[in-house]
């Protein structure tokens, strides 16, 4: 990454950027609540036009996340050497404090078929630990039209100390699985978008389905869910509040699959500041 650093300053096309993303999220079934802020300082570089290279840089910086049930924070670096392809990486460590919503232990992985996953959530149970881990999330993006598209894999690497001995594995409230201390997870999510407007002389308007899925490499919890999601940003500038409502049924997990929906809310913000003479 260094050596793509150095690269990218022989290759920079304009002055570095300072990229600020701010969002609150609140979720029921389950239910969650959590904020974050991300920025890094970015540099345009590669920047030779036509559909592919408008908007390519490198980038690095931190983010901070912070729910009732743990605070993370995370050192980044970031590229998108095309248009269609950002990648990001991370190194993050989390302490979750001792909460009935926060790490409990598990000797199996669900199948209650409940709404709130009451199994784990035991007071004199509960345990506080850190989490050290590592990400690489790289999103593939399109566009035709009005219809724009992306998917997202996530690949992650999570170390938990203390464990909780005897138990084998322990249920994570954060992304809503069972895992064990050493854990490898995979996420995911793709969506289909219509824009009704695409924000260059209008608000931003965008809908369509979306596919999400989690699974546990060493406990093999998973779930998948499928329904719609509307993304609008009332105002016309790019630094303005975008909206976003996601509904979304279980097609499997071994405690939510029913017809009561995944229900999230999110705010975002994304404001970009100059670091030098454009």
């Amino acid at each position: 990454m260094v050596g793509v650093l150095v690269v990218a300053e022989a290759a920079l096309a304009g002055s570095p950027e300072l990229w600020v993303r701010e969002f609150a999220a609140v979720a029921g079934q389950p239910t969650g609540v959590m904020g974050e802020l991300a920025a890094e300082v970015r540099a345009p570089v590669l920047r030779y036009g036509g559909v592919a290279f408008n908007g390519t840089f490198v980038g690095a910086g931190a983010r901070l996340a912070v729910t009732p049930v743990h605070a993370e924070g995370a050192l980044r670096l970031s590229a998108q050497p095309i248009d269609l392809l950002p990648v990001t990486v991370e190194v993050f460590r989390g302490q979750y404090w001792e909460s009935p919503w926060g790490f409990v232990p598990a000797t199996s992985v669900g199948h209650q078929r409940t709404r709130d996953r009451a199994p784990y959530y035991e007071a004199d149970r509960d345990f506080a630990a850190t989490v050290w881990g590592a990400s690489v999330s790289p999103t593939l993006q399109a566009r035709l039209g009005p219809i724009a598209g992306f998917t997202n894999p996530t690949w992650t690497w999570l170390s938990v100390s203390p464990s909780p001995d005897p138990e084998p594995w322990m249920f994570e409230p954060y992304r809503g699985l069972v895992i064990a201390d050493h854990d490898r997870l995979f996420e995911h999510t793709s969506a289909l978008l219509w824009e009704l407007a695409d924000g260059e002389d209008a608000p931003i308007v965008r809908f369509g389905p979306i596919l999400r899925g989690k699974a546990s490499h060493a406990t093999g919890d998973r779930t998948l869910n499928l329904g719609g999601v509307l993304q609008w940003r009332p105002g016309r500038q790019a630094h303005d509040a975008t909206l976003m409502l996601l509904v979304a049924p279980y097609l499997e997990d071994p405690d939510f699959v029913g017809p009561v929906p995944m229900v999230a809310a999110v705010v975002t913000i994304e404001q970009w500041f100059a670091l030098g003479p454009r």
